[in-house]
């Protein structure tokens, strides 16, 4: 694993760094997460926690590693009004909704409940609940009854409001 690392800091030097956090440059992991495909000896001891290789625990060929750091801040932008964009930290759960009271106000549209959603970071992840019992949150075109792991760049609708998400 030490090769791996080091060959990921050597990378990152070079300023040869994918930014993406799937395989194929996708983009639709965190703006701050970092992959590196390497060979892989067959003496080096990897590890067989397969959340943290790109192709499931295959030691033939290459193994991406991929390395989270965890956002900071959640930035939304209306993708209808692109004039209302919004930021709040990701410390602590952000509540989004149309009351005084949250840390995201959209109070621009009657769609959008008092308290809407919660954005949160879990283990290196962000994820989206739904707070409203009247009006939906869609993230990732799924219903957030339950939580939804979002990513840069995910689409999440509010009552009729539609944002994108972004991490800093």
């Amino acid at each position: 694993m030490a090769g791996i690392i080091k060959k990921f800091m050597d990378k990152l030097k070079s300023g040869d760094d994918a930014r993406c956090g799937k395989a194929n440059n996708t983009s639709n992991e965190y703006q701050g997460a970092s992959s590196i495909t390497a060979p892989l000896d067959s003496d080096e001891d990897v590890g067989t926690d397969a959340a943290m290789r790109g192709n499931e625990g295959s030691r033939e060929g290459h193994d991406t590693v991929f390395l989270f750091a965890a956002p900071e801040v959640l930035e939304l932008r209306d993708l209808d009004r692109p004039d209302k964009s919004f930021m709040a930290s990701l410390k602590q759960p952000v509540i989004i909704g149309s009351g005084s009271d949250c840390d995201i106000r959209i109070g621009y549209d009657e769609t959008v409940s008092r308290r809407h959603c919660c954005i949160y970071e879990k283990d290196s992840r962000i994820y989206v609940e739904n707070l409203s019992s009247v009006n939906m949150t869609l993230a990732c075109g799924q219903e957030a009854t339950d939580p939804v792991m979002v990513y840069n760049k995910s689409e999440l609708c509010l009552g009729r409001v539609r944002m994108e998400l972004a991490f800093h």
